[in-house]
């Protein structure tokens, strides 16, 4: 009878310090990747907004079903190779200078990712990644405080978005004369 007591009381106080954990997480936390790029903002909206070429460049990308084609509002679901589709719609998009998506991973939290390209030189492009996340509830923050890392993966998106960036200027066709 103690043992099943003890049990109980270590359940609750392992819960209350999950509880608490979530408490103290941040309901709203955002992640940013700020790079340059050799190329004009229209040669990296064109690769990022071609939702099916990324299957070429992005390596941890096994499929991309396109769910709504429309101009305004379009939507794809990315499979990556590990873990969970993840879909995306667009929001509000000003071709060439910026996207706003919303990102649907789940209905316990919302994330919202803005891509912002800007014009520094010749041929030359600061390309700015924010995602900002928010989790109401205390528990699902632990969550996904655990299961995500935004950092990593908009680091990882732009390492691939910079490679494949640097083989299409290497193209013949992209050079000029």
């Amino acid at each position: 009878m103690i043992t099943i007591i003890n049990a109980h009381i270590a359940l609750i106080a392992l819960v209350l310090v999950v509880l608490l954990i979530g408490v103290l997480q941040p309901k709203r936390k955002s992640a940013q990747r700020i790079f340059q790029l050799n190329s004009d903002p229209k040669g990296i909206w064109d690769l990022m907004m071609d939702h099916s070429r990324q299957l070429k460049w992005r390596k941890g990308l096994k499929r991309v079903d396109i769910v709504d084609p429309s101009r305004d509002h379009e939507t794809w679901t990315e499979y990556p190779v590990k873990g969970n589709p993840v879909t995306f719609k667009i929001r509000e998009k000003t071709p060439f200078s910026r996207v706003e998506l919303d990102v649907i991973r789940s209905a316990a939290f919302g994330t919202v990712r803005v891509v912002e390209f800007r014009k520094v030189g010749f041929c030359q492009t600061v390309v700015t990644i924010t995602e900002y996340e928010e989790v109401a509830n205390p528990f699902t923050r632990v969550l996904v405080h655990i299961l995500f890392n935004p950092d990593e993966t908009l680091a990882q998106y732009a390492r691939e978005l910079t490679a494949e960036m640097q083989i299409c200027n290497n193209r013949p066709e992209s050079q000029t004369s």
